[in-house]
């Protein structure tokens, strides 16, 4: 899971550059990247907490996978509320351009790197 918390900063870059993102889209476009930061950052701080640890017993593991599902669903509805108000402001062109570059698990695990 590092890789997909630690990279976040090139990841906000690479997607403001490949949406092109206009001076007039930019405060919607702060609030998605601020929500993309937000979830990285609550990840980490999930996985640094033991969150993500080997546990020994089925229950622990148990414990463990709730409390990370409760911070990939709080990053999900983040980012989903900060996404729809970019949409917003985007041109069909740059949203089709989102809808290929930023896919459906953003910010969960495994698969993307947020």
């Amino acid at each position: 899971m590092a890789g997909m918390t630690d990279h976040v900063e090139g990841r906000i870059a690479f997607l403001r550059t490949e949406l092109k993102i206009a001076a007039n889209q930019s405060e919607a476009w702060n609030q998605f990247a601020g929500a993309l930061r937000s979830n990285a950052k609550k990840l980490r701080e999930a996985r640094g907490a033991g969150t993500i640890s080997g546990a020994t017993s089925l229950e622990q593991r148990f414990d463990q996978q709730e409390k990370l599902l409760a911070v990939q669903l709080e990053g999900l509805r983040g980012m989903k509320a900060a996404y729809d108000r970019l949409a917003g402001v985007l041109s069909d062109e740059q949203k089709q351009i989102a809808e290929e570059l930023i896919p459906p698990q953003i910010g969960m695990m495994p698969g993307f790197m947020m």
